[in-house]
């Protein structure tokens, strides 16, 4: 499995999450508060493509995020959450990535992510 995330695939990524109630977060760090600021690191010097950007998620347990590194490679999504048991979906879309992760879990479990619902529009 890849490890980067290129400026435009992260561009990409950004606008797609745009439009959903999912967030986005530096690798390692807190969520972005709006698309603008997540424009500008991917363009900045800071950012490195082989530390990518994470999805962040609400779970079923409601009022606790969650988070998972989304890489892209040959034009396949990748989505992985090394702090959930190492579990990792792809897809050709990253919808298609981000719900077959999804699908992975345990819907009874407690950290199940929450649907990926459009037009949420949490960035700004």
């Amino acid at each position: 499995m890849t490890n980067s995330l290129s400026v435009n695939a992260a561009k990409e990524l950004i606008d797609f999450i745009n439009n959903t109630n999912y967030q986005l977060a530096p690798f390692c760090d807190g969520a972005f508060s709006s698309k603008s600021e997540a424009i500008a690191y991917v363009e900045g010097a800071e950012y490195n493509s082989e530390e990518p950007l994470s999805i962040c998620f609400n779970t079923r347990q409601g009022n606790y995020w969650d988070s998972a590194q989304v890489t892209f490679s040959d034009s396949e999504w990748f989505i992985e959450d090394q702090a959930m048991g190492g579990k990792w979906s792809k897809g050709e879309s990253i919808q298609k990535a981000i719900e077959a992760f999804r699908l992975l879990h345990n819907p009874t479990c407690n950290y199940y992510p929450d649907e990926l619902i459009f037009n949420a529009h949490l960035f700004q």
